[in-house]
């Protein structure tokens, strides 16, 4: 009866142990070289992202009433399709192939009182980017920052 039990222990440990393989090998988002400024009414973020598994913050601001803002990014990246997101909402689509030297058209977005993430993820790829966020009255603005993990 020991014998089963020790067998069946083993065999409980090594499906538990296999399903954590993924996570031990698994590769993360990481941000190199960023750097996040307020130029007068606009939030700057620069620098370079790779995109793995997990979706990085580019820029996050913290608002004391709602409002509106344009955003737009310029990149440069490899292979792998990126988007940017605000919360549950697609807002630009980066090319799927190699692209370089590529200016987004301008975004118009709402801010809601509270913090707001402009958010990075997709496949397997580096992009070096400089996202911009002018917000319509920077007074609003409470904080703000990036290169954050989700």
């Amino acid at each position: 009866m020991k014998k089963v039990i020790k067998i069946l222990s083993c065999i409980l440990t090594l499906n538990l142990l296999a399903g954590c393989g993924k996570l031990i090998g698994e590769e993360t988002t990481i941000f190199n070289s960023m750097q996040v400024d307020q130029k007068d009414d606009t939030i700057v973020s620069e620098g370079e992202v790779k995109i793995h598994e997990t979706t990085g913050t580019l820029i996050t601001v913290e608002v004391s009433e709602n409002t509106t803002g344009l955003f737009h990014i310029s990149y440069t990246k490899d292979k792998g399709a990126l988007k940017i997101t605000q919360g549950d909402k697609d807002i630009v689509t980066l090319e799927k192939e190699e692209a370089k030297d590529i200016t987004s058209d301008e975004y118009k977005v709402s801010l809601t009182k509270g913090r707001n993430d402009f958010d990075i993820s997709g496949e397997d790829s580096t992009c070096k980017y400089s996202a911009e966020l002018k917000i319509d009255d920077s007074s609003k603005i409470v904080s703000f920052g990036g290169g954050s993990l989700k």
